[in-house]
């Protein structure tokens, strides 16, 4: 390239710039426009959330109301303890029975011997 090539480039990039400037808007208003509408799709997307968010809870107290109506209540006779199967012990049918006095429960010999005749006889 020559020097009067370089000239004229210098030439129309000028024109071009100049084009462009006046067709640009200011720098401070893109600043300011994205943030205006960030901060409205913020609060349309909050509120829409909201808005759902109300319409899930509504739904869901209204299928609750619908099925306590639709249920029955318990019945007392029904009722099992949730620890009865606790107090299921082994060996729980000697618990359940009352022991005579007069019995060894080794059954070895009966109580009244032991006593006459002492425990050696």
């Amino acid at each position: 390239m020559t020097r009067p090539d370089d000239d004229d480039l210098r030439a129309r990039f000028a024109t071009l710039r100049r084009a462009e400037l006046g067709a640009a808007p200011p720098l401070d208003a893109l600043l300011v426009r994205p943030r205006v509408r960030r901060r409205l799709a913020t609060r349309a997307a909050l509120a829409a959330a909201a808005v759902l968010l109300v319409a899930l809870l509504g739904i869901r107290l209204a299928a609750r109301r619908t099925e306590d109506v639709r249920r029955p209540p318990p019945s007392i006779v029904a009722w099992r303890s949730p620890t009865a199967s606790l107090l299921r012990t082994p060996g729980e049918e000697l618990l359940r029975t009352v022991p005579t006095l007069r019995s060894s429960l080794l059954r070895a010999a009966p109580l009244d011997s032991l006593v006459t005749h002492g425990p050696g006889a």
